[in-house]
């Protein structure tokens, strides 16, 4: 019995110098940039695995460095907005990209209140996608209520996770093995996606018409793209747009600075939601906005970047080139920090030499101008349409391709109402 129990102590002692082992590790390479651990160069100063997690390191990044203005979206946000940028109302080291990949709204709402309980905001840049506001966007699996504010255990659980968990532990040897390897490196210290590594990643993938054929695919045929896409829950209670009035009050409440605008993606992202159906709803997302704006914030404006003008229309290179760069775009979902700066520029009523937006990049809209605003869009989708038959062909050829994929989806949700991209016939190829 006594040497059972000897070995139980043993045992015991063992593990717990293992785990102290193991933690102490993890502590210092500190993946996740939980700890303040020292930067030592080729061992921990690149973060290369902080973005494997981005809901959980940018929450606690958060709370770590208490932003007074934050850059709120989804990817676009994230990759197109440099914090850096002159004309943000605070100083450098309390600015923070908070933009998170495929948030939904209430996200977005959730990462607010979270940054505003750590610190009082004086300023928030709120990039807002259609996307965003599909009801049926379910919230990601590494989003947790917990680890935001009022924080209750998550925060324990997500260090514990860090310094304790195998994939803790994987997460520390990944970041050692990757110092040398600046193409791993996703997220700089304010929260800002390294925009350095994203042309060898667009190479990779066959050049930029690739990467955008790629993520339109991709909202053709996943659950969180378009075919399930509403604004409105099968309640008819639950409303995105509900969200977004929570959002604006509660900055106003704060007596925080909110700028909003939407994204601008690339007309070839507005053709496809002009071939699959979709147009008329953007249309009343848009003027739902404005007049929730108008009525509940109306010292709040949404500027629109979308639509047709010299950079939302540039010109992809053919699909055999992998090596031309776009100036402005990654692909049709994504834009560069060249055109983030001239978002921001507008937003914030900033000049510098050199730098100019096109005139017709980015409208102000108010209930004045929207149904002109809407009027002239139409239009000029119409010409974009006329003059690009090729882009026509290739999103229909996507979504005939993406048939089957889109029907097993459906299938599998009998819950949900899909979106017919079928209801109007599809443009035929001439």
């Amino acid at each position: 019995m006594d040497s059972c129990n000897s070995y139980l102590i043993k045992v015991g002692i063992s593990t717990g110098l293992l785990l102290i082992f193991i933690a102490g590790f993890n502590a210092l390479v500190d993946p996740f940039s939980f700890f303040n651990s020292p930067l030592i160069d080729n061992f921990n100063q690149e973060k290369t695995e902080f973005s494997s997690h981005t809901r959980m390191t940018k929450a606690h990044q958060i709370r770590l460095q208490q932003p007074e203005v934050i850059i709120l979206g989804s990817s676009r946000a994230e990759i197109g907005l440099n914090p850096s940028h002159s004309a943000l109302s605070s100083p450098q080291d309390k600015r923070y990209n908070l933009g998170i990949s495929g948030a939904n709204i209430y996200e977005i709402l959730r990462y607010l209140q979270h940054t505003q309980s750590s610190h009082p905001l004086t300023q928030v840049v709120l990039g807002l996608d259609f996307f965003m506001f599909n009801v049926n966007k379910q919230n990601e699996a590494d989003f947790t209520e917990d680890r935001l504010a009022p924080m209750k255990t998550g925060w324990l659980l997500d260090v514990m996770m860090a310094l304790l968990t195998y994939d803790g532990l994987q997460a520390s040897i990944k970041t050692i093995d990757n110092q040398n390897n600046k193409t791993n490196l996703q997220n700089y210290s304010n929260g800002f996606r390294n925009d350095q590594n994203y042309w060898p990643k667009t190479h990779l993938k066959g050049g930029h018409l690739q990467a955008a054929v790629n993520n339109e695919k991709n909202a053709f045929k996943d659950f969180d793209g378009f075919t399930f896409f509403s604004l409105v829950g099968t309640n008819k209670q639950s409303h995105s747009l509900n969200t977004f009035l929570q959002i604006i009050t509660f900055c106003k409440k704060n007596n925080i600075d909110l700028k909003i605008f939407i994204s601008p993606s690339h007309a070839r992202n507005m053709q496809l939601m002009h071939q699959i159906g979709l147009w008329g709803e953007r249309e009343k997302w848009k003027k739902s906005i404005v007049e929730l704006l108008a009525k509940n914030t109306p010292d709040y404006s949404l500027w629109d970047f979308s639509g047709y003008n010299e950079i939302t229309t540039e010109p992809f290179p053919p699909s055999n080139d992998k090596t031309t760069q776009m100036q402005w775009y990654w692909e049709s979902s994504h834009y560069k920090k060249e055109t983030g700066d001239l978002v921001l520029d507008t937003l914030l009523n900033y000049k510098i030499a050199g730098r100019k937006a096109p005139t017709k990049f980015g409208v102000k809209l108010t209930s004045k101008n929207i149904e002109q605003h809407l009027f002239d869009q139409r239009i000029n989708r119409d010409k974009f349409t006329t003059s690009h038959p090729e882009i026509v062909n290739e999103i229909n050829d996507m979504i005939l391709s993406t048939t089957p994929k889109r029907e097993k989806l459906i299938r599998q949700h009998p819950e949900l109402t899909p979106l017919d991209y079928f209801k109007k016939p599809v443009i035929t190829k001439k």
